[in-house]
């Protein structure tokens, strides 16, 4: 008797778990992943995994974590169970009612909105091989293992990286998980033990929705604004890259590069990537969506990843692009022009001139940035002649200009402010050589003419001084001083601001006069 009464009471609990098993089997509520009764951060950790295909769950698992019950898992959903566990929601409404859709999503106040952003947002600092800082950018979190997302252009030349977080915690950025050139978009992890995930939006913008843009604006940590949705899907033509941007009317500028573009849910919509200079309120982000198309596959330490892209783009092929700022130029004998070349390539590039005629003389001074400065003298009387202008080594990006001398254009450097007469177009001999650059902030140039080429037109070197000092004074210039050794004289026109200096200088055993313009 008393066995078979242990054997009912074996009986009765094997029962009682079965029918414990059951009910947990078929009744899990809402948020409550792992069946013990209350909804924690492990039950949104448990979601998020399922999210991101690394934990496999059962359907009666799958319902639980299907908070908006759209039959797919998402980190909107492991967001929303974090919020139940938080005691920000309540599981009761999230209840099953049939209803496939976002019918639960509530909308946040801006401030609430701000507080989240705040967790997952991050500013991305760049630097070089001599650690010195190059760039500020923005980026999110998209794990709870440091996996933030930001913008191709805003790491691509990165030596090293370093994040900083709502918190005010610096860490490094090790790797490069994965990126898309084409589409603007990198993948890095950070050193990081916890990091709080932005929520990707599982649907598309809409124009006329209420957004909001978290970033380092030109540098400014936090900085938070807001905007509408001006158009969900913009193709740009000039990007060749199929992206179907959102445009927004949340300022975009220097330092938001690759931050959460959110929409009223606080969830994120885009990330952040440029702004049109010449309009305002015109920006643009890359849908969220795009994330998934980036390969992961190869990832690489943050310093491989800059080794990579710069001995790939020191193998890619040439391409240019370059423009004149004038077509011709007509000159007298011994004047010479100034003028511009615009140029932009994809590596580093020398202009190369060169005369089609030996009548004129052509060659390249100094890069202003995408500048190059360009100089043209003419040798003769009469006559014209083709300049080409080109990257050294790649002709077919030519441009070229037409020359004609004895115009009507007399003897003044052409396209160098403040009229001041050429010593080339005075004595009938053309420059045969030219230094450029800055002194104390003012910007000088100096041409030198030959004593031999003078005295083959039978003029002296005093004459010439004596002459060009009169023609300094015709064009408003006042006699400055004369150095102690005579062999320099100055001028100044102070309605321009201009200063000349004429002299006479020997560089291996031959004399050479120079005019040394400064403004």
């Amino acid at each position: 008797m008393k066995n078979f009464f242990k054997g009912v009471i074996s009986l009765t609990a094997v029962i009682s778990a079965l029918l414990s098993f059951s009910f947990y089997a078929f009744a899990l509520s809402p948020g409550d992943i792992d069946g013990n009764s209350r909804v924690s951060a492990a039950d949104a950790r448990l979601t998020l995994r399922a999210a991101a295909n690394l934990e496999k769950l059962t359907p009666e698992q799958f319902s639980a974590a299907d908070m908006n019950k759209d039959s797919k898992i998402t980190a909107s959903d492991a967001r929303t169970v974090l919020r139940i566990a938080a005691s920000l929601e309540s599981p009761e409404n999230y209840t099953d009612t049939g209803h496939p859709g976002n019918e639960n999503k509530q909308v946040l106040s801006p401030s609430e909105i701000y507080e989240e952003a705040l967790n997952y947002t991050v500013e991305i600092n760049t630097y070089n091989e001599n650690g010195t800082e190059t760039s500020v950018s923005s980026g999110f979190f998209t794990d709870y293992s440091g996996t933030f997302v930001t913008n191709y252009h805003a790491v691509k030349d990165a030596y090293s990286v370093k994040i900083k977080t709502g918190d005010g915690g610096i860490y490094n950025a090790e790797y490069i998980l994965g990126w898309s050139e084409e589409k603007d978009i990198a993948v890095l992890k950070a050193d990081i033990g916890f990091s709080v995930p932005a929520v990707l939006s599982d649907e598309k913008a809409k124009t006329a929705e209420e957004i909001y843009v978290m970033g380092s604006t030109v540098g400014m940590t936090g900085t938070f604004t807001n905007g509408i949705v001006s158009t969900a899907e913009r193709q740009l033509e000039e990007m060749n890259n199929n992206v179907k941007y959102i445009q927004i009317t949340a300022p975009i500028s220097n330092g938001n590069s690759g931050g959460p573009v959110i929409n009223c849910y606080g969830e994120v919509i885009g990330i952040a990537a440029m702004c049109h200079n010449s309009a305002q309120n015109l920006n643009y982000a890359i849908p969220v969506y795009e994330i998934d198309t980036i390969d992961l596959s190869s990832p690489m330490t943050v310093k491989e990843f800059h080794d990579y892209i710069s001995n790939r783009d020191e193998e890619s092929e040439f391409s240019g692009l370059l423009a004149l700022s004038v077509q011709g130029v007509s000159l007298e004998k011994g004047g010479t022009a100034v003028f511009y070349a615009f140029a932009s390539a994809t590596q580093e590039y020398n202009i190369v001139c060169e005369a089609s005629s030996e009548n004129v003389k052509a060659y390249a001074g100094r890069n202003y940035g995408n500048f190059t400065v360009i100089y043209v003298s003419a040798l003769k009387d009469y006559g014209s002649a083709q300049v080409k202008v080109y990257f050294d080594g790649y002709e077919q990006y030519a441009k070229t200009m037409t020359v004609s001398i004895g115009g009507s254009v007399t003897g003044n450097y052409v396209g160098i402010p403040g009229g001041i007469p050429d010593f080339g177009a005075l004595t009938g001999t053309a420059p045969c050589g030219y230094i450029e650059g800055t002194d104390n902030s003012s910007g000088y140039y100096s041409f030198y003419y030959s004593f031999e080429d003078l005295n083959a037109q039978g003029v002296s070197s005093q004459k010439a001084i004596n002459e060009y000092i009169s023609l300094m004074k015709e064009n408003g210039f006042s006699y400055a001083q004369t150095s102690d050794n005579s062999t320099a004289v100055s001028f100044i026109n102070n309605t321009s601001k201009t200063a000349v200096i004429l002299g006479f200088t020997e560089i291996n055993n031959e004399y050479f006069m120079y005019v040394l313009i400064y403004q």
